[in-house]
């Protein structure tokens, strides 16, 4: 689906990037649908169709920009695909950032997962009576590289509401 100059890479999980080298947005979207058509095609395993949905954010390199912000840029736009069905080729815009943040906090917090930016604190639990400590519990925060710590509150609805809460887990 891409062309000899261009340069494919797995980021993570099933997210992969593919480095388009002089592509005018057209030729991107091009090369950005034929990926869609190849990997959302039905697929024959241990004789039974199996279907898969692809999505593609398309992001274009500016002057000044480091390539974390690239990825984030196609990260953001790849979910607004995601969002509008699945299957589809979104090219990134400032306008896909929403105002609360969430779009920018939900590309961070896959970035988290795949860096491992959790730590794990336990927490003892203790028998008020006795003194004596009956459990532990273990509890996940999210050292963020820029930010600091971000409380669970901020990122634990949005590890559940996108599904990260499973690698995030692991």
């Amino acid at each position: 689906a891409v062309r000899g100059e261009d340069l494919c890479a797995r980021l993570g999980g099933d997210e992969f990037a593919v480095l388009l080298r002089d592509a005018d947005e057209e030729t991107a979207r091009a090369v950005g649908q034929r990926l869609v058509s190849l990997s959302s095609a039905p697929a024959t395993l241990d004789g039974r169709i199996a279907q898969v949905a692809a999505s593609v954010g398309l992001a274009a390199l500016q002057p000044g920009m480091t390539a974390a912000e690239l990825v984030q840029h196609a990260d953001i736009a790849m979910y607004a695909a995601k969002a509008a069905g699945k299957n589809r080729v979104q090219v990134f815009s400032p306008a896909l950032i929403d105002v609360s943040g969430a779009t920018v906090l939900e590309a961070e917090l896959r970035q988290a997962v795949d860096d491992g930016q959790f730590v794990i604190h336990y927490q003892p639990i203790v028998d008020l009576a006795s003194g004596t400590t009956t459990a532990v519990e273990a509890l996940v925060r999210w050292q963020h590289p820029q930010h600091g710590r971000i409380p669970p509150l901020e990122f634990i609805p949005l590890a559940e509401s996108t599904g990260l809460i499973v690698p995030l887990s692991r």
